[in-house]
């Protein structure tokens, strides 16, 4: 039996896992529309095929305007301020206000805008942040159920937004999965850990720099956090009020 195809829209479309997402899905034969903070350096990263829609995710009648013109089956948010430097921690009202207020304006607009028997499905990419420290190894494996625990601005955000998503599920049966995802590695050499240590290591660099090697991660292969994506695309009924 064929996979049904949809209109996608991704937000963070040009970021690290919105570029490949958006490149599997195409190949997939899905529609894929891309919502991006206008920066002019990022014309020319998308493909003909994908329809580039342009606005600030914090703007929700810029976001509302997206959709109505879009009118997607699914939306995948990946769109955030990220955690990776200085920047979110020096900035908690941005990280607030990209990672749950622009949540709730994606969220809200696909209510306002497509009809429920429409539409099929809203993949939130939350993070495996939201877990914050918990003590190790006595709290591992963490798990879906595993108390919450922000640490951070950005994880203060992400534990928001989901909690909103979870209240759209259980108030108005909103179709929504939430993904929890860890590090991402993979394609990018400068990026994370493992692609900067691999880089050093190709480039003959002595000694390797790791930076700190205390901390305890899991990593997941960029190929494979897409692929999560596409699976609850491919299985909505299964997935669809899950985290």
């Amino acid at each position: 039996m064929p996979i049904p195809t949809y209109r996608c829209l991704v937000t963070g479309s040009s970021g690290h896992i919105g570029q490949h997402l958006v490149k599997k899905l195409r190949e997939l034969g899905h529609e894929v529309y891309c919502y991006e903070r206008y920066v002019s350096s990022r014309y020319g990263i998308f493909s003909p095929q994908d329809k580039v829609l342009y606005g600030e995710i914090t703007d929700y009648y810029a976001v509302r305007q997206a959709v109505e013109e879009c009118q997607p089956d699914v939306v995948c948010h990946l769109a955030a301020l990220g955690t990776q430097d200085l920047y979110a921690y020096k900035h908690p009202h941005e990280n607030l206000l990209v990672n749950a207020l622009g949540t709730i304006n994606v969220a809200e607009a696909v209510r306002d805008v497509i009809r429920p028997e429409y539409f099929k499905l809203f993949l939130h990419a939350s993070s495996s942040e939201v877990y914050g420290n918990h003590k190790y190894p006595q709290e591992y494996p963490l798990k879906e159920t595993t108390l919450l625990k922000a640490n951070s601005a950005y994880s203060v955000g992400k534990i928001a937004a989901e909690q909103y998503i979870n209240y759209l599920i259980d108030t108005y049966n909103f179709p929504a999965t939430i993904l929890r995802p860890f590090n991402s590695y993979g394609f990018y050499p400068a990026r994370t850990l493992i692609d900067h240590t691999i880089s050093q290591m190709l480039a003959n660099i002595s000694p390797i720099k790791l930076g700190n090697p205390n901390p305890i991660r899991d990593w997941l292969f960029i190929t494979d956090h897409v692929n999560a994506y596409v699976k609850c695309i491919e299985n909505i009924d299964k997935a669809k009020g899950q985290t």
